[in-house]
């Protein structure tokens, strides 16, 4: 079941935290529910087939391709991931970069009290999505807008993967960063 385009809520299916860019520093991360413009996601469907992006309402900024460190911050569309949205079951879906096994992954863990109540997300490798599902809550039909269409040669550069935030060096993986970054950059939207 594909997910139709519009406005939804994005929750983290392990703790009562929603997808939120935090509109100070505009990097990505789940908070505690409160209802803001920024916990609300345009889900827009690219026109080439079943591919996705994910835009903030209230910054317009979208889910990026890759980290920044330790931090996510939101991107414009030039930039955005290029998703998958495979749905498991019921509104569950796990986010992925397009033709990878890199997923968009909650930490599993309730924010500190003191940086704001905010717990970041991550971009990870694994064969395993735990702490990979999120629930879309759909608000309205508005996706925002039309997304530009991508040709093979406006695809981003994805930019090599920190050790943080794909595979840790001595990770015990049987995989080498070799195959992780080829794994990486061999991202390709499908055309229908």
């Amino acid at each position: 079941m594909s997910l139709s385009p519009g406005t939804y809520t994005i929750h983290d299916t392990d703790a009562t935290l929603v997808l939120t860019n935090w509109t100070g520093s505009l990097r990505i991360g789940i908070y505690r529910p409160f209802g803001g413009s920024n916990q609300k996601w345009y889900v827009k469907r690219y026109p080439e087939g079943f591919l996705y992006a994910i835009q903030n309402v209230a910054t317009n900024k979208y889910v990026p391709d890759n980290m920044d460190g330790s931090d996510m911050p939101g991107v414009d569309e030039i930039h955005a991931a290029i998703l998958s949205l495979e749905h498991q079951f019921q509104d569950f879906y796990l986010i992925k970069l397009s033709g990878t096994k890199v997923h968009l992954e909650h930490p599993n863990t309730e924010p500190t009290p003191n940086d704001e109540n905010y717990a970041p997300v991550s971009l990870v490798n694994k064969d395993t999505p735990k702490g990979c599902f999120w629930r879309f809550e759909r608000i309205s039909d508005d996706a925002g807008g039309d997304l530009k269409p991508r040709t093979n040669n406006s695809i981003p550069a994805l930019s090599p993967p920190q050790s943080n935030n794909i595979l840790s060096q001595g990770s015990g993986s049987q995989y080498t960063d070799d195959a992780v970054l080829q794994a990486r950059f061999s991202c390709v939207v499908r055309v229908y």
